[in-house]
């Protein structure tokens, strides 16, 4: 028996917006709304069988960041900035798309995500 599993990210996106406050000339505060886009790809071959899962999940993130400006002057065109802090992510939706072959046929079924309060994601 001959088995393969691969594995695969999936390039999503992420969209939002933020404030930056100031704290001092160096210092701010970034809180952010985003909408983010995950997932990844699974694919397994085993004897004759085969099969692909492709999961998509969506998520609203709000990170709230401590900013540091290193070089310190915010008029200039160029700045860095070294950031940090903790974000609150909730799972809104997503969905898995599976695709199967084999010596008897195939198919494909798309079952939704369901996120639950206080747990991991569950589909059926």
């Amino acid at each position: 028996t001959d088995t393969e599993i691969k594995q695969k990210a999936r390039i999503g996106f992420v969209a939002g917006a933020g404030l930056q406050i100031p704290i001092t000339e160096r210092v701010s505060i970034q809180p952010e709304l985003l909408f983010s886009n995950k997932g990844g790809k699974e694919v397994y071959e085993s004897d004759g069988y085969g099969s692909t899962d492709k999961t998509i999940l969506n998520y609203i993130e709000v990170p709230i960041l401590a900013q540091y400006n290193i070089l310190g002057d915010r008029e200039e065109d160029f700045n860095f900035f070294a950031e940090a802090g903790p974000y609150l992510g909730v799972g809104v939706n997503g969905k898995v798309k599976s695709e199967s072959t084999g010596m008897y046929g195939g198919g494909t079924t798309e079952t939704p995500v369901k996120f639950k309060k206080g747990e991991a994601m569950d589909y059926e």
